[in-house]
């Protein structure tokens, strides 16, 4: 298996500085934007990671382990179903909707709305890589790196946090897949044909209502 100092191209007593320019070097040219696998980039952000914070890069040193928590994936995805479940319920319409039509779409409008903002932040990395390399200077400029790099060490962990929020909710939308929902049309007793939409039986239900004296 290819060790994390090998995925950045690194001696394993290679320097935080070192380490901290193979990895500018190789995400420049691995970027997925650049047309290269998203896999690749993933793999230099992983090694990056762990190499880049010295708690981590110990342990990884000691035992090989680059997964310090437990994958907690499936009771977020409960928890995001659950929340759901709730605040249908809580809806005053409910009866009128499909339960699980409506939670596989809010899902999944989640999901696109995240990955819609992996794709600025990513158009966002790539900017400030380029700004980065045009500052030209001593002092000054290597305080403008630093913030540039700042800022773009922030916008890869709101990717990260953003592709953990998608692979959740996919996860979610794996525990539904096999959900259905009997979602009949409603009957009215008082109507003179049999079957209605569920628009129009509370358009009935509202007006006759509205008429009659006895809910006056």
């Amino acid at each position: 298996m290819t060790s994390l100092y090998d995925t950045l191209g690194v001696a394993k007593d290679a320097t935080a500085d070192a380490i901290k320019k193979a990895f500018r070097s190789k995400a420049k040219k691995a970027h997925p934007d650049a047309g290269d696998d998203p896999k690749d980039f993933h793999a230099l952000v992983k090694a990056n990671d762990i190499l880049s914070d010295p708690e981590k890069r110990q342990r990884y040193d000691d035992t090989g382990d680059i997964d310090d928590q437990v994958d907690t994936t499936d009771s977020q995805a409960m928890s995001i179903i659950a929340a759901f479940v709730d605040r249908f319920l809580n809806d005053k319409d409910a009866r009128y909707k499909n339960m699980i039509a409506d939670l596989k779409k809010t899902i999944g409008d989640e999901i696109t709305t995240a990955k819609r903002s992996i794709e600025e932040g990513r158009a966002y990395e790539l900017r400030a890589l380029d700004v980065r390399k045009r500052v030209k200077g001593k002092k000054g400029a290597a305080l403008i790196g630093r913030m540039v790099d700042g800022q773009v060490e922030n916008a890869r962990r709101v990717i990260a946090s953003l592709e953990q929020q998608i692979a959740v909710r996919a996860r979610a939308l794996n525990l539904v897949d096999d959900a259905e929902f009997d979602f009949e049309k409603r009957i009215d007793p008082y109507a003179t044909v049999d079957v209605f939409s569920d628009a129009t039986m509370r358009s009935i239900f509202d007006e006759a209502h509205r008429k009659s004296s006895f809910w006056r």
